[in-house]
């Protein structure tokens, strides 16, 4: 017999049907269901999810993409800039300053194997597009305000 219904009770009508290469789903429940499919394949393999966002990223920016994890491996505990220990489960609600992150070194060739660094995403936000002089002027700064105690 046939099914006339999704899981949630609505009509599987053709107009509310899409194929997504491997079987039929509802329109109308898809705005719940992705989500959670997107958050359970995230926690099984944060690796797997992060290299599929960043292979997005790259097609979108026309940036050549071609490193897996094995490229990355052994990936590291602590973060490379920062000393801080990586957390390569990412949050829930968006970044977090101790999650792991890839950096590319040169910024115009895309991810690569050499031109990629696995660091924490506050040491990649901190560098994402400041030049070594201004982040050294920056610095040079900061050491001339006065220490609150």
């Amino acid at each position: 017999m046939k099914k006339t219904t999704c899981s949630r009770g609505h009509a599987r009508t053709p107009e509310n049907l899409y194929w997504n290469g491997r079987s039929h789903h509802c329109r109308l429940c898809s705005h719940i269901n992705e989500p959670i499919a997107r958050r359970r394949y995230k926690r099984r393999d944060p690796w797997g999810y992060y290299l599929t966002q960043l292979r997005k990223n790259a097609k979108r920016r026309g940036l050549e993409f071609s490193i897996t994890k094995a490229d990355l491996e052994p990936l590291p505990e602590f973060c490379p800039v920062l000393g801080m220990r990586l957390n390569y489960f990412g949050g829930e609600n968006g970044p977090i300053p101790d999650a792991a992150s890839v950096d590319r070194h040169d910024s115009r060739i895309g991810y690569i194997p050499g031109n990629v660094t696995v660091m924490s995403a506050r040491a990649n936000m901190l560098k994402s597009n400041a030049s070594a002089e201004e982040l050294q002027m920056l610095t040079e700064y900061m050491f001339r305000l006065p220490n609150p105690q």
